[in-house]
């Protein structure tokens, strides 16, 4: 998890489709932390 304030990188190699995501924090997901990432 990145601290206030920090910067942070993440690279991944997705293949074209649609990717849900969510906030793993809990309750997060619950209270709307979630989407779809389109990869074209």
């Amino acid at each position: 998890m990145v601290q206030p304030g920090k910067t942070g990188k993440l690279v991944v190699t997705l293949t074209k489709g649609k990717k849900k995501y969510l906030c793993t924090v809990p309750g997060h997901a619950a209270a709307g932390m979630k989407g779809v990432l389109k990869v074209t």
